[in-house]
């Protein structure tokens, strides 16, 4: 069908982009003059080369922006605004610099400014209309059914994990070979288990497959090598699991050397100094590996996800400024500290959020090779936990869950604390006390605590579900801040409107070092 197609349906909004352009434009051509023969002859020519030139400005933004390349049924309606909104801002900016250059005075600023706001207004209508109208087109992608072969201890990461990422690439699992299993008489997640590794040969010539995922990460390479060829030898495609040491290899892992593909191991040694701070330059993937290749060396340290609000607290307090350069890491956990990166010299930070952090980590460890503890939040928040997380990340291993209570605790409160945390054998402690104090609590329990400390603040909140994240759109235009603040305005309006000021105004000063 013809609306079925993404490059047909751009085409099509491209057009009505353009349609809704003229209109406004005419239409505030007759709002500033009383009607277009009103207007001058000699002042018509101007008009003309105008609206050409808006048609080029819109063609330049439509091809090059990269937001206009999304589907518009992928954006949600505020998204879809703030879209056109950029496109207007972009649109004033390019006219600003035509005329500034060619000194084109001749033209009413009045009716420019009513082709803007009606523009904004008639073209967001436009565009929603036409998204609801697509909304209604069911479109019939070819489903690639994929077996799954894995064993029984990887097969609820294998399903967990890679469903999402592969519903996106149109792969459906419609069967499962678990390798090491007797019983295979059931099904997974509404999977249906085919059978196990004495049925691989008469599976593999099964024409209810497309294709073969192996997904066997702690299985020697030659088994896997085996299986892959009996697959290949019955005709299938085969896609086989990328691991080193355990650890899944992501997009981000995988780095192009030459003609070559590489696993990349980061040391994280590059840092980056913002109000004081020594950021680590990394990303969310780089990050996890390190952590959980790196447990041991780590045990006893702490790890910090600093943000403008806290660099903005480190620049003004020395104390806290050595408490988070005496993290074992501290991350970026915000976009304009990453810009600021980008700006000194390191193009390929990413922003390393808390929660974003966590959410990684729990997916690789649900294999059990790193265990949790978690410290903070409130006891309703620590029974939601218990709850949801071995519900959403089967196989992790949780070792303990303790809230504090909310006031000062006694001496013999906090030995009791720590040694219910040691004799747990945790590997990681998330810290949820929130900033700055769950980072001094980690600087003041530094080689007591048996474990890796790492302190996420609201990431409780949002795993147990009383506090829900901004979309990912927002998150990557950098105004996540905007959207927790209209959460709890009463709460965090000081937080994030007084310290986000200060933290421009101390990059603009250039201190950036006390």
């Amino acid at each position: 069908m013809f609306f079925q197609s993404k490059s047909n349906q751009r085409r099509i909004l491209f057009i009505i982009d353009i349609l809704v352009l003229t209109v406004s434009y005419y239409f505030a051509l007759i709002l500033r003059y009383g009607g277009l023969s009103r207007i001058e002859a000699w002042q018509t020519q101007y008009y003309a080369i105008l609206l050409f030139l808006f048609y080029l400005c819109y063609l330049l933004i439509f091809l090059l922006y990269p937001r206009n390349r999304r589907r518009l049924t992928k954006m949600d309606p505020f998204e879809n605004l703030v879209l056109v909104g950029y496109n207007v801002v972009l649109m004033a900016v390019l006219l600003f610099v035509f005329f500034f250059i060619t000194k084109m005075h001749d033209v009413s600023r009045i009716a420019l400014g009513i082709t803007f706001l009606l523009y904004l207004v008639l073209d967001y209508l436009a565009r929603m209309l036409y998204r609801k109208f697509l909304s209604g087109i069911r479109v019939e992608e070819p489903r690639i059914r994929t077996l799954l072969v894995t064993s029984v201890r990887d097969v609820m990461i294998a399903v967990r994990h890679f469903r999402s990422s592969a519903a996106s690439q149109n792969i459906e699992f419609t069967g499962i070979v678990l390798v090491d299993a007797d019983d295979t008489d059931r099904d997974i997640e509404g999977i249906p288990v085919a059978g196990n590794a004495e049925d691989l040969e008469d599976i593999s010539s099964s024409p209810e497959y497309d294709r073969v995922f192996l997904y066997m990460p702690r299985s020697d390479t030659t088994r896997a090598r085996h299986f892959a060829q009996m697959f290949l030898d019955a005709g299938k495609d085969v896609d086989l699991n990328i691991s080193y040491s355990g650890h899944d290899m992501t997009a981000h892992t995988i780095r192009n050397i030459g003609d070559y593909q590489a696993i990349h191991l980061s040391a994280l040694t590059e840092s980056c100094r913002i109000l004081g701070v020594d950021f680590r330059v990394s990303d969310i993937d780089e990050a996890v590996m390190y952590v959980t290749s790196h447990i041991d060396r780590l045990r006893g340290k702490y790890i910090c996800f600093s943000n403008s609000h806290t660099a903005v607290m480190s620049r003004e307090n020395k104390e806290y400024r050595d408490v988070q350069n005496g993290a074992a890491l501290v991350f970026a956990d915000g976009m304009p500290v990453v810009r600021q990166q980008h700006r000194k010299g390191y193009p390929s930070a990413e922003r390393v959020a808390g929660p974003d952090f966590m959410e990684t980590m729990f997916r690789a460890t649900m294999n059990g090779s790193v265990s949790h503890y978690f410290y903070g939040s409130t006891p309703e928040n620590i029974r939601l936990l218990s709850e949801k997380l071995p519900e959403s990340y089967p196989g992790m291993v949780i070792k303990g869950m303790y809230s504090p209570p909310f006031r000062a605790i006694s001496e013999e409160e906090d030995e009791e604390d720590i040694r219910r945390i040691n004799e747990s054998g945790a590997d990681i402690v998330w810290v949820g006390l929130g900033a700055p104090k769950q980072e001094k609590w980690m600087a003041a329990h530094e080689d007591r605590i048996n474990a890796v400390m790492i302190g996420v603040g609201a990431g409780f909140d949002f795993y147990a579900g009383t506090v829900h994240r901004a979309p990912k759109w927002i998150q990557q235009i950098g105004f996540e801040w905007l959207y927790r603040l209209f959460q709890d305005p009463k709460r965090l309006i000081r937080r994030y409107v007084v310290n986000n000021a200060k933290y421009i105004w101390y990059v603009l000063i250039g201190r950036h070092e006390a």
